[in-house]
């Protein structure tokens, strides 16, 4: 292999990595308080309709309750993955969720954000600004959740 292709091969393999998302979206490795203080928008929404489609699912959400700003009533999300994870880290009182970037949703290779998913019987405490956080779409199943009260409390 002469050294040209050989350098070729090691600039695809090391900088295509680098080159999948030169930026991510709004809200990427914030704190818990900045993305709580730096969200014009939190609201709690349910999914109204989903369409599957190439290359995009598309989530349709209703604001069902305002925590914070003015937003829209009703938000279209784009999503890649199906697959969805209902994980709540026990209505967020396990340890691990508070660490920066732990959240329900996954970070696929390319999209530059977390891939969240939503489904129907579902709440989620939503972040429409910052959506490049891995907690601004988590699943909230009751009043007593730990995420909601903190970030109810933080905004007050």
């Amino acid at each position: 292999m002469s050294n040209f292709k050989l350098l070729s091969f090691l600039f695809l393999v090391f900088v295509g990595d680098a080159l999948a998302c030169s930026v991510p979206k709004p809200g990427y490795g914030y704190s818990l308080e900045d993305l709580i203080d730096k969200s014009d928008n939190i609201v709690i929404v349910e999914l109204s309709k989903k369409k599957v489609g190439e290359p995009f699912i598309v989530y349709d959400l209703k604001v069902i309750e305002v925590l914070k700003g003015e937003p829209a009533t009703e938000f279209e999300f784009f999503g890649h993955t199906e697959k969805h994870e209902s994980a709540t880290y026990t209505d967020h009182n396990d340890a691990v969720f508070w660490f920066t970037q732990a959240g329900r949703s996954e970070w696929p290779c390319c999209i530059c954000g977390p891939d969240h998913t939503f489904e129907k019987g579902f709440k989620y405490l939503f972040f429409p600004d910052l959506l490049g956080a891995t907690k601004s779409a988590e699943i909230i199943n009751s009043e007593d959740d730990l995420w909601l009260n903190f970030v109810v409390n933080r905004i007050k």
